[in-house]
């Protein structure tokens, strides 16, 4: 099967990262083209063949993303991507192609807009991927006018095509809503043909199987946060259940790693409970710390429905370390890992993560963590390229949304 893949972003984001692992694994059975404004090759990662990279606009992620939401709230659309979605096919000029896969993930949609235009230059089927949520929901960000334009846009574009993906089943569900009213259709939902027009798969894990880290020897518990803090996930709860277990003389350590932009909450602890948790900037490999963590913690949303399922945890359940997982009740994660033993679920409750904590401390966490091999292949690469490339092939013929 001849595939072009359109996106904003192929290895030089979260996004693009997990972009750019798909192409990979597609490109060993099935005819992978790339269309991209950058290719920034990941170092663990083979080189990609068949990239077309156009150059972004700008120099920095930060610019580009003002700039885009600046002109989706103002203008309603993105000149940039309008300009340069019919000169970008220029230069695939005599290729041909069987269906289309446009990536779309925060406020960069070009994988949508120029996903339409190659739609009708090569008369094939286009498929959207959304990544993220998008429009995000309110609670992620203010119900105003940029979140209008954007759904403005998503609904519309959606019209045009011709199936739907995203990362896990109640996000889905939220970016179905946006189709027309007599199009919405559920998970697996089909068309008068049978067709199936919706479905997911999970941001993969980089590995297949449990990785086991030997721990480092230590008279201290440390629990280790790997990643930002941002939106509507909050630090308050961990923070005051990690305090109380200094005041009650537990010898314990926290370790944020890649989390930005806390040092002002941080800063408001006590003395000796500051003296205790360290912040270190992004890594490349977390192993080192890995091992000297006794347990690892997950934050989502303190949202009443959130769609997003933290990529965090899906390579936390990799690694052979018990999970706390900070959730709300009706979540994808409470979902997903209902009823594993090491991983601990928590409401957004300071009670509830020190309890947690607590378990983890007085080794009351089962060590077997065979209970994940399912769970952990559900997440895998291979899983999920397979089941998006069978995705793709059930699009012999165009069956629109």
């Amino acid at each position: 099967m001849r595939i072009l893949v359109i996106t904003d972003n192929i290895g030089g984001n979260a996004p693009g990262i997990v972009i750019e692992r798909f192409l990979c694994e597609m490109s060993k059975s099935e005819s992978v083209d790339a269309l991209t404004y950058e290719y920034v090759k990941s170092p663990d990662m083979p080189s990609l063949g068949n990239v077309t990279v156009l150059g972004q606009m700008f120099e920095t992620e930060k610019i580009r993303r003002r700039f885009n939401t600046a002109s989706i709230k103002w203008l309603g659309a993105n000149p940039a991507d309008e300009l340069r979605k019919n000169n970008a096919l220029k230069a695939l000029r005599g290729k041909s192609y069987d269906i289309i896969l446009g990536c779309c993930y925060g406020c960069y949609l070009f994988g949508l807009t120029a996903g339409i235009a190659a739609k009708r230059r090569f008369r094939v089927p286009l498929v959207s991927f959304f990544m993220d949520a998008i429009p995000s929901p309110v609670g992620w960000i203010e119900d105003g006018l940029y979140r209008h334009r954007m759904e403005r846009l998503v609904t519309k574009g959606l019209r045009q095509a011709d199936g739907l993906l995203s990362t896990n089943p109640k996000m889905l569900d939220y970016e179905a809503g946006f189709l027309p009213v007599d199009r919405h259709v559920g998970i697996g939902g089909k068309n008068t043909s049978g067709h199936a027009m919706t479905d997911f798969v999970f941001t993969p894990c980089v590995t297949s199987s449990l990785t086991r880290i030997p721990r480092a020897a230590s008279a201290d518990f440390t629990f280790l946060y790997a990643g930002s803090i941002y939106g509507p996930r909050r630090l308050d709860h961990l923070l005051k259940a990690f305090a109380r277990l200094i005041d009650e003389g537990r010898n314990v350590r926290l370790n944020f790693v890649g989390t930005h932009d806390i040092e002002k909450t941080i800063s408001g602890l006590p003395n000796n409970v500051q003296e205790k948790i360290t912040i270190t900037n992004r890594v490349a490999d977390l192993t080192p710390y890995y091992s000297q963590a006794c347990a690892l913690v997950d934050i989502d949303a303190e949202l009443p429905d959130d769609v997003f399922l933290s990529s965090k945890i899906t390579n936390y359940v990799s690694i052979d370390r018990p999970v706390i997982s900070e959730t709300g009740p009706d979540s994808e994660s409470r979902r997903l890992f209902k009823g594993l033993k090491t991983v601990i679920q928590c409401g957004h409750d300071a009670e509830e993560l020190h309890d947690a904590m607590e378990e983890v401390i007085t080794c009351r966490v089962p060590d077997d963590y065979s209970e994940r091999d399912s769970i952990i292949k559900q997440f895998s690469l291979e899983e999920n390229s397979a089941k998006l490339i069978a995705f793709l092939k059930s699009f012999r013929t165009p069956h629109s949304l």
